[in-house]
């Protein structure tokens, strides 16, 4: 198993130092008149589809052309999985690649070269919903419940962390493995289910009454998603990485800022309505800017609480050198350089 992925990882390796000797211009970038930077190439961020109100500063920054004010020709390729992109930022297809936190973990763990430098979501999203006829107001009310449960994912990874911290037996839980959404819910085959936001507000439409169990409320802190890119990039194109935390930063300011005007924006490129999408970002603030964080930050203690529920829940076989998987420099330089994006000359 060592060999066979020492070899995965040459190939990447291999194929990202090909990309860089066929485009000697990777990272070199020069400054255009009056002093905006002007991008050489496309910068191509790898996301797992379907976007989503997670992804509202994104959004925000593309529409309101933050990125090219910051002198970035941005492009969002979604990908099907986590693994697709993890795969395109170690082979130099793409240059930032943004997946959930155990994901980019486990990747690393095997040996793949990426570094994150920010979070996404920094609490994880996952949310538990009964209908408010169940009874269940806390963890301990689910003992003799029926859970739905899906192996391996990160509702189940956090989950089992939840029931861990609070002693409660998972035998005392009745687990099924049902179909993902609201319907199992809604049709009495489980007592509570991990929904996502778009499941929520479904329920609200048809006017269903529900409780929520945020295992955050009950002491489990997971990272949510994280940003990454490639060892090389880290170094070779840093400042490119930077001023795209600039932009990003100012679109989750202005998606938050902005109210209304935001709302209609993000909700153009979700197909939801600008209401909903308010009642969304509202919801999703906490996940975001934990205690008074700013947009995109992670310390220490997030990421070893992370690495400790994963090998807690046998998601990681042992931990992972955070030293070498982290990178806290840019986003702090990001937010030193953090200014009013003016209008500026617009990439071509």
């Amino acid at each position: 198993m060592g060999d066979e992925r020492g070899a995965i990882v040459f190939l990447l390796a291999a194929a990202a130092f090909a990309l860089c000797a066929a485009n000697p211009a990777l990272g070199d970038e020069r400054a255009a008149e009056g002093g905006a930077p002007a991008a050489r190439r496309t910068l191509v961020v790898a996301l797992a589809a379907p976007l989503d109100v997670s992804d509202a500063g994104l959004i925000v920054a593309k529409e309101s052309g933050l990125f090219e004010r910051a002198g970035l020709r941005v492009e969002f390729r979604l990908q099907t999985s986590d693994a697709g992109g993890i795969a395109e930022v170690a082979a130099a297809h793409a240059d930032i690649g943004l997946a959930k936190a155990e994901n980019f973990l486990k990747a690393r763990g095997d040996g793949v070269p990426v570094v994150s430098f920010a979070a996404g979501l920094v609490e994880s999203p996952v949310t538990f919903y009964a209908l408010q006829s169940s009874g269940i107001h806390t963890p301990l009310d689910l003992v003799g419940k029926r859970v739905a449960y899906a192996p391996g994912a990160e509702s189940a990874i956090v989950y089992e962390a939840m029931l861990a911290r609070l002693s409660i037996a998972r035998s005392r839980l009745r687990e099924i493995q049902a179909p993902p959404g609201a319907g199992p819910l809604l049709d009495g085959a489980v007592d509570l289910a991990p929904l996502d936001a778009t499941d929520a507000l479904a329920l609200e439409r048809r006017g269903v009454r529900y409780a929520t169990l945020k295992p955050a409320e009950f002491g489990v802190h997971k990272l949510g998603t994280v940003f990454f890119a490639s060892e090389t990039a880290m170094s070779a194109d840093r400042d490119r990485l930077e001023r795209f935390l600039k932009a990003l930063i100012a679109g989750w300011d202005r998606a938050y800022g902005d109210g209304p005007a935001s709302a209609a924006q993000i909700a153009g490129a979700l197909g939801l309505e600008p209401a909903e999408v308010q009642r969304l970002m509202e919801r999703q603030r906490p996940l975001l800017r934990p205690l008074a964080a700013r947009f995109g930050e992670f310390g220490q203690e997030q990421w070893r609480q992370t690495e400790d529920i994963l090998v807690a829940t046998q998601i990681l076989a042992e931990p992972v050198d955070l030293s070498t998987a982290v990178d806290f420099g840019a986003l702090r330089e990001a937010y030193r350089r953090t200014g009013a994006l003016a209008p500026g000359p617009r990439v071509e």
